[in-house]
């Protein structure tokens, strides 16, 4: 009878060991084409996601279980994932053809038509109608679904909703197709990976406690500096390497306008996009607000009120290869004052900054300067770090109230001027994988 059991036991263990490895250990790759005139790849292994859940399932079950209410239970309809057949690897591109930035997926095969229409009503997709007499087209929140009969395609787009398509994109023919692997590297077992033809290839790793995004050909930008040990916070480098920040969108002049009263523009005419902002550190400082009121007998009373305020201690200059003339735009748009015996600059008026002119160049801070600088790396790419928790507790800012970035303990990153980069998202948990404790929080 023990026997038995043993037996049975091992052969248990072995069936299930045999479905895991064949699920999500076994080498695997299958035929992936996009149409030929594609100018930007990015693959998802849904596999590798789907088994980092189970895992952690496995390792964490109570963050699993939830109460529901009776009306929440009669009320549960199906998700997403169990109405699609999803591939292992789901492979989305773009082309140069396409008339907005779109990223469509390859086609993925729909389980119960039915019931899809059903998650479309419930979930309130807009239905944009019937393109070419055979495709409709469900659009919600910067993604689409483009349904024909049951095979799907998903759209991925900067616009809120898509409102056309091009068939060709989305159905392109046999013989315009070619083999992804013959664009770029393609490697089925990353998490994640991006090809762009005028940046290359990067990938993404979903690893316990962190999540990583980093160029193939990426080169390190070589040691930090000691005096970024203590700091909250720093960016160093040069912005403009950026391609994004090279040329700002409107979204971005409004929003730079509103804090500093200033037009971007103009400083984009001196400004080379070297920078070095350091965060120290917070510190809460009391202002003392005078008011008056009178007696009784009209006599004048001077009131006291004490008010704290968090402030960041900070310290920035724009690097020395920047022309004379950004210096004398600031000036002319008196954002250099003299207040008593220091030289306040005015660009952010919530924030003046001290200000004084070392080695030819600007130096700006809030409590004092540091002693000796650190050398600027305006040559070699851009570095940035933010500790997260430092700006939850002393900021009102909205962005770090997400539920998601205060699961965070810190993001660093580089990137080079080739647009090669290595950035990290540091989890406060590191025997977590890092994706699931962003998604399951």
């Amino acid at each position: 009878m023990k026997k038995k059991l043993v037996y049975s036991t091992l052969l248990l263990l072995f069936i299930t060991y045999g479905i895991y490895w064949f699920r999500y250990e076994r080498a695997f790759s299958s035929l992936k084409t996009v149409p030929k005139e594609t100018i930007a790849v990015f693959q998802i292994n849904l596999r590798n996601i789907e088994q980092s859940f189970l895992l952690d399932f496995l390792k964490n079950p109570l963050l699993y279980t939830k109460k529901k209410d009776s009306l929440q239970a009669k009320k549960k309809h199906p998700s997403l994932i169990s109405l699609l057949k999803f591939p292992r690897n789901l492979i989305f591109y773009a082309t140069d053809s396409c008339q907005l930035p779109v990223f469509y997926s390859e086609p993925v095969q729909v389980k119960d038509t039915v019931a899809f229409h059903d998650f479309l009503t419930n979930n309130n997709y807009k239905e944009i109608g019937v393109n070419s007499g055979f495709a409709s087209i469900y659009s919600k929140n910067h993604h689409s679904f483009i349904l024909k009969e049951s095979t799907l395609t998903i759209g991925l787009h900067s616009t809120k909703t898509l409102s056309q398509i091009n068939i060709k994109n989305v159905y392109p023919s046999v013989e315009n197709n070619v083999e992804v692997k013959k664009i770029f590297n393609f490697d089925y077992t990353t998490d994640l990976q991006f090809w762009n033809q005028n940046t290359g290839v990067f990938s993404g790793d979903f690893s316990n406690g962190c999540i990583r995004f980093k160029s193939d050909a990426y080169s390190d930008l070589g040691t930090i500096s000691k005096k970024y040990k203590n700091a909250v916070a720093y960016i160093d480098g040069n912005l403009k390497i950026i391609p994004f920040l090279q040329d700002p969108i409107t979204a971005e002049k409004r929003a730079f306008k509103k804090l500093t009263n200033t037009s971007l523009d103009s400083i984009n005419k001196y400004w080379t996009g070297n920078i070095q902002l350091i965060f120290h550190d917070f510190k809460t400082i009391t202002d003392t607000i005078i008011s008056y009121d009178y007696d009784e007998n009209f006599n004048q009373l001077e009131k006291k009120k004490l008010q704290q305020r968090t402030i960041p201690h900070l310290s920035l200059n724009f690097g020395k290869r920047n022309p004379s003339e950004l210096w004398s735009y600031f000036k002319k748009n008196n954002t250099f004052k003299q207040v008593k015996k220091d030289s306040l600059f005015t660009l952010i008026p919530l924030l003046p900054l001290k200000s004084t002119f070392l080695n030819e160049q600007y130096f700006f801070y809030t409590d004092t300067i540091i002693k000796p600088l650190p050398s600027t790396m305006d040559t070699k790419g851009l570095r940035f770090f933010i500790n997260i928790a430092p700006f939850i507790n002393n900021t009102p800012w909205d962005v770090f109230k997400n539920k998601q970035l205060q699961q965070l303990h810190s993001i660093n990153g580089d990137i080079n001027q080739k647009n090669q980069f290595n950035i990290r998202f540091n989890c406060k948990n590191k025997q977590r994988n890092g994706l699931i404790q962003l998604l399951k929080n």
